[in-house]
């Protein structure tokens, strides 16, 4: 009976170390991602700063909706493999 609730235990532990460290990764993940479009906005702003007068915007507007719903993308995969290390350590 003991043994069983030690390998219980030891299985708990291990379920959450591998919960916290996906969660660590997950949120490592995110913030690259958010920081690499910021990267990117900038850029495009300071591309925007320098143009006289021949600045394309629709094109402009068009890349970062672009990259929005790149990131929007890559968020919500990183929240869904989130869940299902949650549905696996439970």
């Amino acid at each position: 009976m003991k043994g069983l609730n030690k390998e219980k235990l030891n299985t708990i532990v291990y379920c959450e170390q591998v919960l916290h460290n996906a969660e660590k990764q997950a949120e490592k993940d995110s913030i690259a991602r958010l920081d690499a479009f910021s990267k990117l906005r900038k850029h495009k702003f300071r591309m925007l700063a320098q143009v006289n007068g021949s600045f394309n915007f629709a094109n402009f507007k068009k890349e970062m909706l672009t990259e929005i719903e790149k990131l929007e993308d890559d968020l919500m995969a990183t929240e869904v493999k989130l869940q299902e290390v949650l549905g696996l350590s439970t």
